[in-house]
């Protein structure tokens, strides 16, 4: 069994202290066998995908 992978990270920093990012993550595996046959099903067969969004924001507390 071979692995690919494929991950993207974006990033936006609108200004200092504000931060906004969009992910995602893909992961797959080469000639993998058949649940039910145990045949090698050549090609690509995907495991899991994953999306995600995240907002920082700074908060300051002046004195």
């Amino acid at each position: 069994n071979s692995k690919v992978r494929a991950q993207a990270l974006l990033g936006w920093t609108p200004s200092p202290g504000t931060a906004f990012y969009a992910g995602y993550n893909d992961d797959l595996n080469y000639d993998t066998q058949h649940p039910f046959t145990g045949q090698i099903v050549p090609g690509l067969r995907r495991n899991t995908r994953t999306f995600f969004l995240k907002f920082s924001y700074l908060i300051r507390k002046g004195f």
